[in-house]
């Protein structure tokens, strides 16, 4: 969840007259620094996408870089898929180590 006021009735503005609008992504997209990978499953019933996108939008109209995957007909819990460890792993090596990731590197491949 990106923020409370995405549309989900499960979640209130407030919580014992708490406002948590300092802590939602769309509202804090503008404060980005630096990169930022964006991953999300097409059929994530959790966090549904149009959450995401709602996060990408404040992106864009912030003017903010960030890279993007859409992972289809997955649901919340794929970042332990060989193919997610290995684009997340490439951006760190990438965006921290400043090199380049070996091309299409297989975990547990010696």
């Amino acid at each position: 969840m990106h923020g409370a006021k995405n549309g989900r009735d499960c979640f209130e503005e407030t919580e014992n007259g708490t406002n948590y609008d300092n802590q939602s992504n769309p509202l804090l997209a503008e404060n980005l620094k630096g990169k930022l990978l964006i991953t999300h499953g097409t059929l994530d019933t959790n966090v549904p996408p149009f959450n995401t996108l709602i996060v990408v939008n404040a992106l864009i109209e912030a003017n903010k870089d960030f890279d993007m995957i859409m992972l289809p007909n997955r649901s919340h819990g794929f970042y332990s898929e060989p193919f997610m460890m290995r684009k997340r792993w490439d951006y760190f090596v990438k965006h921290l180590k400043n090199t380049d990731p070996p091309k299409e590197y297989e975990f547990g491949q010696n």
